[in-house]
């Protein structure tokens, strides 16, 4: 899910899955990470969606400690909101000896690794999680993002054009692609992007 609409709903259903059954430890996590989206996408602050997702995190190992997307999400939470990097590295080392090819571990690692300040380990985290879901819209924006903290505009701009164009509804994509354009002084690429992301 890339609106609020859709984030918000996800979360209601996790909330009635963990209703029906307490136990089950990929539902919080799940539960986790929405909440965790909500506030990197914008639409809350992280201050609200800070402690519902630490407790969803924190049920989903107490249930299950081997859960990589709870360790990856925990590894966000710590990155992102606590500006605990020696944390979120820790959670996400739990994650990377664990994750599978059915979770989302790579894209939040590979975040987890722009806020560490190291585009080349997060595009070589995020490039592998796409080939195993090429059409994962998260995957595509963070490897965009990587590559343009890594100073590859060129290429960050044709990732984020490809992105606007499979996915024109998520306006993060299109606020990306208007801070690349920016950079390299394509101005009126940047102004349309920047429209369509505040709409």
């Amino acid at each position: 899910c890339r609106t609020e609409g859709g984030l918000r709903r996800s979360i209601e259903c996790f909330e009635r899955a963990v209703g029906w059954d307490p136990r089950c430890a990929a539902a919080y996590a799940a539960l986790g990470e929405a909440h965790l989206m909500l506030g990197w996408r914008g639409y809350a602050p992280p201050a609200e969606i800070a402690p519902l997702a630490r407790q969803a995190l924190a049920r989903a190992l107490a249930i299950d400690p081997r859960s990589a997307l709870a360790h990856a999400a925990r590894a966000f939470l710590s990155a992102f909101i606590d500006r605990d990097l020696r944390a979120s590295d820790e959670a996400l080392s739990i994650s990377a000896g664990i994750a599978s090819a059915h979770d989302r571990s790579a894209w939040l690692g590979g975040l987890v690794h722009l806020a560490a300040g190291s585009s080349g380990a997060a595009l070589r985290v995020l490039e592998a999680g796409l080939v195993l879901d090429p059409l994962s819209p998260n995957l595509a924006i963070a490897r965009a993002l990587a590559l343009w903290f890594a100073d590859r505009h060129e290429e960050a701009l044709a990732a984020a054009r490809e992105l606007t164009e499979a996915e024109p509804e998520f306006p993060a994509a299109h606020a990306l692609r208007a801070d690349v354009a920016a950079t390299i002084e394509r101005h009126e690429e940047a102004l349309r992007s920047a429209t369509i992301a505040d709409e």
